[in-house]
């Protein structure tokens, strides 16, 4: 019988062409080669993947969005709560430019989700400081926040932040990097609570491993430098927290502070101007009370100027192998540095010293006592100017201009000359 009377019938399962054959092992080869065929040349035939099997991983938020739309660009989500229950390790959320109110009796503005260490998930302003998060008394306890980063590995960056009640930024997770914020105006309880205030906090103190980097940080608590010992600017609060490149201005109490479990901490490339106290190393209170020991930290770079009373302050529980160096201290109130502290029983009175320090005018282009209106930038004849050292420098400037492979950096947060920005992760 000839091949040519082959005969095939069609039939369809599903979509899918099936051929049945009557004869030969010849036909049932060419019948399973061409279902083969059918089912695959859709995507045999094209590089393209379908768009359900390509996962999203950056989203975006407006306060004209709606969470019901898919967190696009052109169809934003309305809220961080969306955003953040969809998005994972390795994925971005925008924050387009507006008004987000922060914690009131309705809302928390609180990231919850992590990344990891190898994928962190970034929040970033598109436009800087033009996302605000704006931050409300809670009528029940007459506290609140502008926003909690609760995740770990997390990335919260050019936000403009402020709160009418006691906290800017409140850190609960691990590796939290706070970046490119201005964090602002916050007047804390009336009559100085032992709650404390803060414009960005480690309130995590068996956590640790926060960032705080090339922040503005300024006016926590309504009656200004000297009103209150407990509201503060930066406030390192953890194991390996890190405050570098900051501009902390106008606190109440302290510029950059540490406290409770604070130890290996890292303060580095500040500037610190107009506080009651520009910079102080210190530890106790829960969770370690008499046992806490602020220990192993690292002053280094910093510009400590015109603070109310005190320019660096070491005050109890101070570790004996903390490295304060290469700092400026100048035109301070009471002292320009303090060192307090036993170290932990140490044989003398107090211990660790403040080694290569500059005790001059640092030279600012315009220090009127405020960062939008004066300019702290060095002048061509600062002393501040190659003034550092290594330990503790941090590898680029507040403005993202790299500092020196091979030679000396400046103190405080800016660096001189026209460095390429190198990029930092």
């Amino acid at each position: 019988m000839m091949k040519s009377k082959l005969l095939l019938e069609a039939m369809h399962a599903n979509g899918v062409p099936i051929l049945r054959t009557n004869f030969g092992r010849w036909a049932r080869k060419a019948a399973i080669t061409l279902v083969i065929c059918a089912a695959i040349s859709p995507l045999a035939m094209s590089d393209d993947q379908p768009d359900a099997e390509k996962p999203i991983t950056d989203f975006y938020i407006s306060p004209y969005g709606s969470d019901s739309n898919p967190g696009t660009k052109e169809a934003p989500f309305s809220s961080f709560k969306k955003a953040d229950s969809v998005v994972q390790a390795g994925g971005t959320v925008y924050v387009l430019p507006g008004k987000y109110n922060g914690y009131t009796a309705q809302n928390t503005i609180r990231i919850a989700t992590s990344g990891v260490k190898s994928a962190r998930i970034r929040w970033i302003a598109e436009t800087k400081w033009a996302a605000r998060i704006v931050g409300h008394v809670n009528p029940a306890n007459r506290l609140g926040w502008g926003i909690v980063v609760a995740g770990n590995y997390v990335d919260l960056v050019g936000f403009d932040v402020t709160s009418n009640a006691n906290m800017g930024v409140w850190v609960l997770g691990t590796h939290v990097r706070v970046i490119g914020n201005h964090v602002h105006d916050i007047p804390g309880q009336a009559g100085c609570s032992s709650y404390g205030a803060s414009g960005v906090e480690q309130g995590n103190y068996s956590g640790g491993y926060m960032e705080v980097i090339a922040n503005v940080v300024h006016n926590v608590g309504a009656g200004g430098p000297g009103s209150c010992n407990k509201y503060h600017g930066i406030y390192l609060a953890a194991p390996f927290d890190n405050a570098v490149n900051n501009i902390s201005y106008r606190n109440a109490s302290k510029g950059i502070g540490t406290w409770h479990a604070a130890t290996h901490n890292s303060i580095s490339n500040n500037t610190v101007f107009d506080n009651d106290v520009g910079i102080l190393v210190g530890a106790g209170d829960s969770p370690c009370y008499r046992t806490c020991s602020a220990d192993h930290m690292v002053v280094s770079n910093n510009i400590m100027y015109h603070n109310k009373t005190i320019g660096f302050w070491q005050y109890s529980k101070a570790g004996r192998h903390n490295v304060y160096t290469n700092n400026l201290a100048f035109a301070n109130g009471v002292r320009n540095v303090l060192l307090q502290g036993d170290c932990r029983n140490a044989a003398v009175a107090t211990c660790n010293s403040f080694d290569k320090a500059v005790y001059a005018d640092p030279q600012f282009v315009d220090p009127t006592g405020n960062f939008f209106t004066g300019d702290y930038h060095l002048k061509e004849t600062s002393p501040a100017l190659k003034a550092g050292g290594v330990v503790g420098a941090p590898p680029t400037d507040f403005d993202g201009r790299s500092r020196p492979d091979n030679s000396a950096p400046d103190l405080g947060a800016y660096e001189s000359g026209e460095q390429v920005a190198k990029k930092t992760n």
